[in-house]
């Protein structure tokens, strides 16, 4: 899991797992047939975690080192969110209002569940970073900032006063 492969299987599985979730999240969770025929709506907080794992995706390309295991960490930890979240938006609160006598019978939808192992692939994906993605390849050094002494840029305007073309 050190090689390119390897980070591209663990944050294609991290990707997915998060497309997955912004696919299914805003479909209905629950329903509860009978009485009062109730059906119930997404889970936005699921769309805004899984926009976060993106973003953490995106990251780990620009990020090398231990900082990297940082990322996978957090991403763990909101692949873990995202299946809590789907798990309590998964009943509906008419399920558990006072003004209802008898418990209700919520049925989970096919999105709950689809939601719920998009999370899942987000975790594994997440805990492959956090422990192989310090070892993985950095970025090249064509992308990295200079860290020693710049050398003088020549002044464009001076050369120009001075006749010469700076284009040259």
């Amino acid at each position: 899991m050190t090689t390119r492969r390897g980070m591209l299987a663990a944050l294609g599985l991290t990707a997915l797992g998060a497309a997955l979730v912004l696919a299914t999240a805003g479909q209905p969770r629950w329903s509860a047939p009978g009485q009062l025929s109730l059906v119930g709506g997404g889970a936005p907080a699921a769309t805004a975690l899984a926009l976060v794992a993106l973003a953490g995706v995106g990251l780990l390309f620009l990020l090398t080192g231990r900082a990297r295991t940082v990322i996978g960490v957090l991403l763990v930890l909101t692949g873990a969110a995202v299946v809590v979240v789907d798990f309590y938006s998964g009943r509906g609160w008419f399920a558990y209002s006072s003004f209802v006598k008898s418990p209700l019978d919520v049925h989970r939808s096919v999105w709950f569940w689809l939601t719920a192992a998009g999370g899942v692939l987000l975790a594994l994906g997440g805990l492959l970073v956090a422990v192989w993605g310090h070892r993985w390849p950095g970025t090249r050094r064509d992308y990295v900032a200079p860290t020693g002494p710049v050398p003088p840029r020549r002044d464009t305007w001076t050369a120009l006063d001075r006749g010469e073309d700076p284009t040259i």
